[in-house]
């Protein structure tokens, strides 16, 4: 499926795309468009630009989102479980209760991120850079970080 189809799809008011989206090509842009609801697990989105993309009660375990722009993204009650978002960099993003186990964030960039009530147990935080952010009940247990160049 491509990229074409794929939006015609959605806003046709299709929302499982698990598994089926493999979009490669880096730079892909969901800038400023609403995909809340959508069931995107297992999808590839490496290097996807999701500026101001709100991803909010979004299924995303097992996505692809290596090098991902997230400046501004609204990714609320998202469940990233397992994701990829390895050198994932953006500010101002929301992950309000927000899962992420057993993702892996290593060499990830953000800053002024709002991760308050999210789920880290067990995702993989090493040489991940984040400044400015609140983690208010946030749950880092049994978390793997290394504080290379600075974490929380």
């Amino acid at each position: 499926m491509d990229v074409e189809e794929f939006l015609e799809r959605y806003t046709a008011g299709e929302r499982n795309f698990a598994g089926l989206l493999d979009f490669i090509e880096i730079g892909l842009n969901f800038t400023y468009m609403d995909l809340s609801g959508a069931d995107l697990s297992r999808v590839n989105l490496e290097g996807v630009i999701l500026e101001g993309t709100n991803l909010d009660n979004t299924n995303l375990s097992g996505a692809n989102l290596k090098g991902a722009y997230m400046e501004g993204t609204e990714l609320n009650e998202a469940i990233l479980n397992g994701a990829n978002l390895s050198e994932a960099r953006g500010g101002q993003a929301n992950f309000i209760n927000t899962s992420f186990v057993n993702a892996n964030l290593s060499r990830a960039e953000m800053y002024q991120c709002g991760f308050n009530g999210a789920n880290f147990s067990h995702a993989i935080l090493r040489d991940a850079f984040v400044n400015h952010s609140s983690f208010d009940g946030a749950n880092i247990h049994q978390c793997r970080f290394a504080f290379g160049r600075g974490l929380l």
